[in-house]
């Protein structure tokens, strides 16, 4: 027969198929959500009665966010497949080490180290807290089981070394 595949793996494989295209989805994703964010934040600039400022203005407003939330989309689910392929298993922790290097890029174009960590700490909390909301495992489970795992890696890297 097989393995039974779950809602989460169904939606995986119909709607996103392999890594690159899950990637190029959240690129796409994001860029079309930064695009509307650029407008929407551009057009609150227009104040009645002033002079409006150039169209180019607006496009480097909408395409600048698009590219930047594009950017967050493709890195999320990039490093997340990554984690995922280096770790040998799917839990809540792919999705924290990717909210993490997603949430830093917003440091980074502030070119503030500060605001890296506190974007990295933040996303990762967001994507952490969402994974185990929609997950039918308590959250206490969940957290033993990705230490365990973390456990296990660290005891084969740990023999890997030795031996």
């Amino acid at each position: 027969m097989g393995d039974v595949m779950d809602a989460d793996n169904i939606r995986d494989s119909v709607i996103y198929g392999d890594p690159a295209s899950k990637t190029m989805a959240a690129a796409a994703t994001g860029g079309g959500l930064g695009a509307i964010a650029g407008a929407v934040t551009h057009g609150w600039k227009e104040v009645p009665g002033k002079v409006a400022t150039p169209a180019k203005d607006a496009i480097r407003a909408i395409g600048g966010n698009g590219l930047y939330f594009g950017l967050v989309g493709a890195t999320f689910a990039g490093t997340e497949y990554v984690a995922e392929q280096m770790r040998g298993t799917k839990d809540i922790l792919n999705g924290a080490i990717a909210g993490c290097a997603a949430g830093s890029l917003a440091g980074f174009r502030a070119g503030s180290l500060p605001a890296t960590f506190g974007g990295c700490i933040a996303a990762a909390s967001l994507v952490t807290i969402y994974d185990m909301t929609r997950s039918t495992e308590k959250p206490e489970e969940m957290i033993q089981a990705s230490l365990r795992k973390l456990k296990g890696e660290q005891q084969e890297n740990l023999e890997q070394l030795q031996g």
